[in-house]
């Protein structure tokens, strides 16, 4: 969505809670990022619809719930849990204490809950 924004020039703001500023880190790309299970983009939940001889019997259109993979059997993926928007594609940073340039955070550390 930034890379977006700053290709048609429209403002990008990033909403955050103050207690996910990390002030012992120098730059963003110190962020630990978790990765999130691969089966969660390689597929879905759902209901799974009983034969149709089945139905006919009463079982009901409902079917049973079931993980279906809906990618290539041979395929794997990363999924990171969120990524981290480059400083030089964000606007503001909204935050309860106010809007600030990325890099006005540090400046501004005492207001936001930082080390003095």
């Amino acid at each position: 969505k930034a890379v977006l924004a700053a290709h048609h020039r429209i403002p990008f703001y990033v909403a955050i809670p103050l207690s996910t500023i990390d002030w012992h880190l120098r730059s963003g790309g110190e962020i630990p990022i978790e990765e999130r299970a691969a089966d969660e983009v390689l597929g879905a939940w759902g209901c799974v619809r009983a034969s149709a001889s089945r139905r006919r019997r009463g079982s009901g259109a409902g079917g049973e719930p079931a993980y279906v993979r809906i990618a290539n059997p041979t395929s794997d993926a990363r999924n990171p849990g969120f990524d981290v928007t480059p400083a030089r594609l964000v606007t503001g940073i909204i935050t309860p204490a106010g809007i600030f340039r990325p890099r006005e955070l540090w400046r501004n550390r005492g207001p936001l809950g930082g080390p003095e």
